[in-house]
């Protein structure tokens, strides 16, 4: 089966990231937050065979992939991006999805549309998604706005609970929990 390169659509449309793209997020507090995009990977057209040696099972997956270069851990970069436009050989319907790591925060949104992902994991639960045609964050407004909140009822752990998407900006803010404390993209 030949599988396809990655192409522009959907993905790059909520992503549009390039390489050595600089993200400049601030906080209510003032403080600013700069995240370098390196793109690592974009896949080429290859062609896959099922069974034999490796039992592949035939599945296509293009990929665009993103770190940051800063990290906030050893080893442990505050960004980590992954477009995937997958398509299984058993039946054809292609889905586009998103692995994302901000920080220590892990996300995988599944089937992304015009008006965003249909489902979306959020450190292991399902997380609560919004969709807005506009909002305004700290002075800043933005439009197809999509917001992905983990529950903090439930998981009492901190770090990043909500993160907001913007078809043609990408990312443009996060939350952390307990401080409640708000970053927007400059």
């Amino acid at each position: 089966m030949n599988c396809p390169a990655f192409q522009e659509g959907i993905l790059t449309q909520w992503f549009p990231y390039k390489d050595g793209q600089k993200l400049i997020f601030k906080s209510d507090a003032g403080l600013f937050d700069t995240i370098t995009l390196n793109n690592t990977e974009t896949t080429d057209a290859y062609e896959v065979t099922t069974g034999g040696y490796g039992n592949s099972t035939g599945d296509c997956s293009a990929r665009k992939t993103f770190y940051s270069q800063e990290q906030f851990a050893p080893n442990i970069y505050k960004l980590y991006l992954n477009l995937s436009h997958y398509t299984p050989a058993y039946n054809q319907t292609s889905s586009d999805n998103v692995t994302m790591n901000l920080y220590k925060a892990n996300m995988q949104g599944y089937n992304l549309k015009e008006n965003g992902f249909e489902r979306m994991d959020f450190n292991g639960s399902v997380a609560r998604l919004n969709y807005s045609d506009n909002i305004q964050l700290d002075n800043k407004f933005f439009t197809n706005i999509q917001l992905a909140e983990r529950d903090t009822m439930t998981s009492k752990n901190e770090g990043i609970h909500q993160i907001y998407f913007s078809r043609g900006k990408g990312v443009v803010a996060y939350r952390s929990f307990p401080s409640g404390r708000l970053w927007v993209l400059q």
